[in-house]
């Protein structure tokens, strides 16, 4: 049976889900090219006529993803509502009902069942209202912020001091680390914006699959071909939309129509 578009799992998909699940393949995608240049650098370096271009494409990449991962963790403000985990995790909290909170624990999601050293969460018998405060208590506790998270930190002083603004922080006695998060560790925040999203498909009942169409094993083969073809930045800009690489469409959100 196909989703009505009133239905509230597809409501919870465009409103909520969609955006954030965006951020993290489009951050995902960035990483993946910054990682395939890497791997080629050998060959990058030993062409004439594009190892500027690609120095250039995996500068921007790092950058792309960094911005990505800085919106999945930005706090919404009073006038604007944005599109992140900790708003995520209040959607959650007002969505999340005892059934489904029987799913979360089989799946353990965040390994808070895990870790919880008496068990409070995966007792039956416990109140059904104080084990989910617990839990929503946890779970916001596991949101990376600016205080806890070092790699989030810099990523977002590069965000805020550096891409969005040009701001002279030696003025104020400060000064921009000397290298970008790196992607590992950008990886990692990613990761946690991943389980996020799956909570929310399970708690909303909201089917959805992200598509990554193999961009992490095709991207080595197709920088080896512009190389091997040895073509200029224009020819290789073409031959990289033609590979659908410089396009939205392969950040995709499949929604099936039906159960």
């Amino acid at each position: 049976m196909a989703l009505d578009e009133n239905d509230p799992r597809l409501i919870a998909i465009n409103q909520v889900l969609h955006p954030i699940a965006f951020s993290v393949v489009s951050a995902r995608k960035a990483i993946y090219v910054f990682e395939a240049i890497e791997k080629c650098a050998e060959e990058i370096n030993n062409s004439e006529s594009l190892s500027s271009t690609f120095g250039f494409i995996q500068h921007m990449s790092l950058e792309h993803a960094i911005l990505n991962v800085c919106k999945l963790y930005d706090v919404s403000s009073k006038s604007y509502e944005k599109h992140t985990i900790p708003k995520l995790a209040e959607k959650i909290n007002e969505k999340l009902s005892e059934e489904k909170f029987k799913e979360i624990i089989k799946q353990d999601f965040f390994g808070l069942i895990k870790n919880d050293k008496k068990t409070y969460l995966a007792r039956k018998k416990n109140d059904f209202c104080k084990r989910k405060k617990k839990f929503l208590k946890l779970l916001k506790g596991s949101i990376p912020t600016e205080k806890s998270n070092e790699v989030l930190k810099e990523g977002l002083l590069f965000r805020n001091k550096k891409f969005a603004h040009a701001e002279n922080l030696f003025t104020i006695g400060k000064k921009m680390p000397n290298y970008y998060p790196s992607p590992e560790g950008l990886g990692g925040l990613l990761d946690v914006a991943d389980n996020f999203c799956n909570l929310g498909r399970c708690v909303f009942g909201a089917p959805f699959i992200v598509g990554f169409h193999n961009l992490q094993q095709n991207m080595v083969g197709i920088i080896k071909s512009a190389l091997e073809q040895d073509m200029t930045s224009d020819e290789m800009i073409s031959f990289y939309k033609e590979k659908g690489l410089l396009q939205s469409k392969n950040i995709g959100i499949k929604v099936p129509k039906g159960e």
